[in-house]
């Protein structure tokens, strides 16, 4: 999700492109069949939300409803336009971070509007104006339907889905910072905008926390605006530049994994309407543009930059390490040519245990051969499998890149795609999202539209099937049930034992060993594709 819309020139100097001729440019993949592409329209794309058989493809100017019953053809089902006048590439409300529970469809809007209004809004050109939430129904997938508007303090840049099912209820965690409208006044909706504008002044160092009332969607309001007590001592970043990029959920473990403009966190969320840091990560690499350091610069310290930025983060589905992305240079710098360090723009694995120091990461080794060409870690999901760590995700212009994580300390990349500007008869790639989905890679592209891939693994099907997918939300850690108690065993006495393993709501973990101990008694067997072992015996002991 890029920071900054725009780079400013000095004076007196012009931008130059660099691009080769179609004969030099090519496409480059490995290890992903390329199934199909619907291209963008007229409109940034963005990032992507999946609810059983739909696919919600958002972007600057709304989003669109995808079946994706067959993913090698998804049918487009509707689309939502949220602007007065025809879209454009930079459509007015800013990127269209989304999400869906049910029937309902939640975007971010961050960027000052006229009306909050979805199909009659324009952006304000001058003075304040709407930023916030907007909630659709898509029960009619056709015909999205405007439900409900809700102002947040410095719009929304992106936001989290937490359900609440116990309080029957939804709550979206708004990242959001001061960067384009400002205001400590209310507008005539209640949000304001305000940067640190004296010493010792807090600025907009919060996140806010809107609750949707399931059985009233309409009545969404804002319930809380938590402090996360950013950019302690010794910051040096842009004066006023709190806040949080992305926050990622895991809510059975109860533990969020803060992306901020200053600072990776990890949060409490046990209390899921009143969450709290509990630990603040150190990373130099990422931290170097936002805080000082000793002099001399610790070793492999890479050199001034004016943004360093913990941009995005994930779970492994089971629960023991978290990654974050370092989206360095804000989303609008090359960070991936011959010159470019390994540890600038790179992905960052951390133990959810032990979580300050990161223990390792990964940064494509595929050069970009354009000196103006964006490319950080950008979005990313794991694979929701047992045994192995893969991580599909995207790399901007570097396209989508599967990252094989499973050998903590040397990750490698086991497939990619990406196809180079001025390739003839093709898009380029300049990939915002990557997830994978039940079987499938889905990616969202700025410039191509919605690609569809399968990754050439024979391991490929064994992967849990979701039931939804919503990209910073994680609910269930992916594990084997415990083993199974017999008693009152006769001695002597034939006895058979049937097991099964379910993960996910009754589907079969297929092939795992278990293993029968007690009563004089010590087997293993693997389960079969239903997930049941069959144990046969004759205990020695009762």
């Amino acid at each position: 999700m890029r920071w900054l819309a725009r780079l400013a020139l000095p004076l007196g100097l012009a931008a130059m492109l660099i691009f080769p001729t179609a004969a030099s440019a090519q496409l480059r993949s490995s290890g992903l069949t390329h199934l199909y592409n619907s291209d963008r329209g007229v409109t940034t794309q963005s990032d992507m939300a999946f609810w059983g058989n739909l696919a919600i493809t958002g972007d600057y100017a709304g989003f669109r409803v995808f079946d994706i019953t067959n993913p090698a053809a998804p049918v487009l089902r509707g689309t939502a336009t949220c602007t007065a006048s025809p879209p454009t590439v930079a459509s007015p409300a800013g990127q269209g971070d989304i999400s869906v529970w049910r029937n309902l469809v939640f975007r971010s809007v961050d960027t000052a509007q006229t009306s909050p209004a979805c199909a009659t809004r324009t952006a304000v050109t001058t003075g304040t104006g709407f930023e916030g939430i907007d909630i659709f129904d898509i029960s009619n997938p056709a015909a999205p339907r405007e439900v409900a508007h809700v102002a947040t303090d410095c719009g929304s840049h992106t936001h989290t889905l937490v359900p609440d099912l116990a309080n029957n209820r939804v709550l979206l965690y708004i990242s959001s910072y001061p960067a384009a409208f400002l205001s400590a006044t209310p507008t005539p909706w209640g949000n304001t905008c305000e940067r640190i504008t004296a010493t010792g002044a807090e600025g907009h160092d919060k996140i806010s926390i809107v609750e949707v009332p399931l059985s009233n969607p309409a009545a969404a309001r804002v319930i809380a605006e938590p402090r996360m007590n950013l950019a302690g001592p010794g910051f040096q970043g842009i004066a006023g530049f709190k806040g949080c990029h992305d926050i990622s959920v895991f809510l059975e473990l109860g533990i969020a994994a803060g992306a901020c403009l200053t600072e990776g966190v990890v949060i409490d969320i046990s209390s899921p309407a009143a969450p709290t840091v509990s630990h603040r990560l150190v990373n130099p690499a990422i931290d170097f543009c936002a805080r000082r350091t000793p002099d001399p610069a610790p070793p492999g310290a890479p050199s001034p930059n004016p943004l360093c930025l913990w941009h995005s983060a994930t779970f492994t589905w089971d629960g023991k390490y978290m990654v974050f992305g370092d989206e360095a240079g804000g989303g609008v710098t090359p960070e991936c040519s011959s010159e470019d360090p390994p540890n600038r723009g790179a992905f960052w694995l951390h133990r959810v245990s032990s979580p300050t120091f990161p223990i390792a990461s990964f940064k494509i080794p595929r050069v970009q051969p354009f000196p103006t060409q964006t490319c950080t870690a950008h979005i990313m999901n794991f694979i929701p499998i047992n045994d192995r760590y893969v991580l599909p995700s995207s790399w901007y212009y570097g396209g989508t890149s599967v990252i094989n994580w499973t050998n903590l300390a040397s990750p490698s990349e086991m497939a990619y795609f990406e196809i180079e500007p001025g390739t003839a008869g093709m898009t380029n790639t300049n990939t915002w999202t990557t997830y994978w989905y039940n079987d499938y890679v889905y990616a969202n592209d700025i410039d191509r539209g919605f690609d569809v891939f399968t990754l050439d693994v024979p391991w490929r099907t064994n992967a849990w099937q979701l039931p939804r997918f919503n990209p910073q939300t994680q609910e269930r850690v992916i594990r084997c049930g415990g083993p199974t108690r017999v008693t009152r065993l006769q001695a002597g006495r034939p006895a058979v034992l049937r097991d099964r393993l379910t993960v996910l709501g009754g589907q079969p973990v297929v092939g795992a060993v278990v293993r029968l101990r007690g009563a004089g008694v010590n087997l293993a067997r693997r389960t079969n594709a239903s997930g049941q072992t069959v144990f046969r015996f004759t205990p020695r002991r009762a």
